[in-house]
């Protein structure tokens, strides 16, 4: 069994990340950015009051930089980021276009960034949402085409990623 890290914000969770994760699922973010074409292919942790990026992809993986820390809207002045949403329902959350969704005016991801369409599912330890694994575009993107398609690739890695974590805990 690996090392673990546990990092303050993640002491909640801190119990599912370990040494050699992000090595381990990093090739799969870069392949599910290179088939695609999206901008942005990520996993992202979630504690209570933040998310960090594990894993990054695809052009903006200067912008989404491995290891930092994102504020949820728990924190004043916050709004609800699109993975939060993910986090905090345990469902999959589709934005076909934030630029025309009222809901997601600013969100970060559309009003800073550009990113108006987004897929995230959420990646579970037991009963708990421990992170999402999702995928954004500056344009309006079709998740559901080609063969396999994004949320195919992104429901495939995030499946990997669960019975991973759940053979370093068994």
């Amino acid at each position: 069994m690996a090392e673990f890290e546990v990092r303050e914000d993640d002491t909640p969770l801190g119990k599912f990340v370990y040494d050699g994760f992000a090595e381990k699922f990093q090739p799969r973010f870069d392949e599910i950015a290179d088939a695609t074409g999206l901008d942005s292919v990520l996993f992202i942790r979630s504690t209570p009051t933040h998310t960090r990026i594990v894993c990054t992809a695809g052009p903006y993986a200067e912008t989404y930089v491995k290891g930092a820390k994102g504020t949820k809207s728990v924190n004043e002045g916050e709004h609800e980021a699109y993975c939060e949403r993910v986090h905090n329902t345990g469902e999959e959350l589709y934005i076909p276009d934030a630029e025309v969704d009222e809901e997601w005016v600013g969100a970060d991801e559309f009003d800073a960034f550009g990113l108006r369409s987004y897929y995230g599912v959420p990646v579970r330890y037991g009963d708990d949402v421990v992170g999402t694994v999702c995928a954004l575009d500056e344009d309006v993107y079709d998740f559901e085409e080609g063969d396999p398609s994004a949320l195919d690739m992104l429901r495939a890695v995030r499946d990997d990623i669960e019975a991973d974590i759940e053979s370093h805990f068994e």
